[in-house]
């Protein structure tokens, strides 16, 4: 999916500025990364989002966004205790993972909100391929599960152990934004369910040309790849694999790309070309 200019540039501006600010950075490096995303606009927003985040944690030595890695993951355990009791089947699962993408999991942190949690994740869906997809859930079947941020990894997990199929996940070789590495789906426990592997690099969503050849196996063996959040459907949206999307449409140019609202939950099952 490529960037619209109408709206991609000023959203990685403000990502920019953010990044800027949580790292500390040079004034100098700043203007080398809003130069970069003005120059090369017209690209895929996730895979163009790369090249400046590395930038500026090249900058800094760290991940500007690791403070916010672990408020996640600490906020989505308590919501868990509150979701985890009400998901019965397969189904819920699969939405409570859905949902996981759009709870800002930062943010939940009094007890009023907690308590209000549980309905957030009775979410209704615009595209809702679930009975499309069913099939691959089942035993004789192999799924690759691409997961995205830190704290909605926890809400994965709970989807992947009502999956029956052999499922392999897999997480950023290192730190990107507050995406989750392979480090942070092993601290979460995924090795006692799943085989856990490496993207092979720390891009965006998925960056086939930088991916490792263990995971480009996986890819392209898989009966359904399931594709978690945003920068993954931005990179893979017009990939030939039979795709799951699970996302939160949070921008309008993913949005006009499914065709639904703005904000608008989507389960969105790609048959393979």
């Amino acid at each position: 999916m490529k960037s619209d200019p109408k709206y991609c540039l000023e959203c990685q501006k403000q990502q920019i500025e953010r990044a800027v600010t949580l790292g500390k950075v040079s004034e100098e490096v700043k203007q080398e990364a809003l130069k970069y995303s003005k120059e090369h606009i017209q690209g895929i927003p996730a895979t163009e989002g790369t090249v400046f985040h590395r930038l500026i944690m090249k900058e800094t030595g760290k991940n500007p966004f690791a403070g916010e890695k672990q408020e996640g993951t600490e906020a989505a355990t308590e919501i868990l205790k509150e979701v985890e009791p009400t998901i019965k089947t397969l189904k819920d699962a699969c939405r409570s993972a859905v949902a996981g993408n759009f709870v800002d999991v930062v943010t939940v942190r009094s007890e009023q909100e907690l308590e209000n949690v549980a309905d957030a994740f009775n979410i209704k869906l615009a595209i809702d391929d679930f009975d499309k997809a069913k099939k691959y859930f089942q035993k004789g079947k192999k799924i690759l599960y691409l997961t995205d941020n830190c704290g909605e990894h926890l809400f994965d997990l709970l989807f992947i152990k009502k999956i029956e199929a052999d499922v392999i996940v897999a997480g950023k070789e290192s730190d990107i934004t507050n995406d989750a590495t392979v480090t942070d789906l092993k601290e979460a426990g995924y090795e006692k369910y799943c085989k856990v592997i490496s993207i092979g690099t720390d891009c965006i969503g998925t960056n086939l040309v930088e991916a490792s050849e263990e995971f480009l196996k996986e890819f392209e063996t898989a009966d359904l790849v399931i594709a978690k959040g945003m920068g993954h459907y931005e990179t893979l949206s017009e990939n030939p694999r039979r795709i799951l999307f699970m996302l939160k449409a949070k921008c309008e140019p993913v949005a006009n790309d499914l065709g639904v609202e703005l904000d608008q939950n989507v389960l969105k099952f790609k048959e393979s070309a």
